[in-house]
C-alpha cells in the first residue's frame, strides 16, 4: 500500500468518526467491530 493510500484511508476514517460524533451517522455494531479490528482493539471497549 502506498503512503498516499494510507493517508487517504486515515482521512476517510477520521471523517467517518467526525460524522459519528456530530450525530450525522449512526454507529452500528458492525461499525464498532470493524473499527476495533482495524485499531487492533477488543470490541468490548464499546459496550
Amino acid at each position: 500500500m502506498k503512503f498516499l493510500d494510507v493517508v487517504r484511508e486515515v482521512r476517510e476514517e477520521r471523517q467517518e468518526l467526525d460524522r459519528l460524533v456530530s450525530g450525522e451517522q449512526n454507529f452500528t455494531r458492525t461499525h464498532m467491530h470493524s473499527l476495533a479490528a482495524h485499531l487492533k482493539l477488543d470490541p468490548q471497549i464499546f459496550l
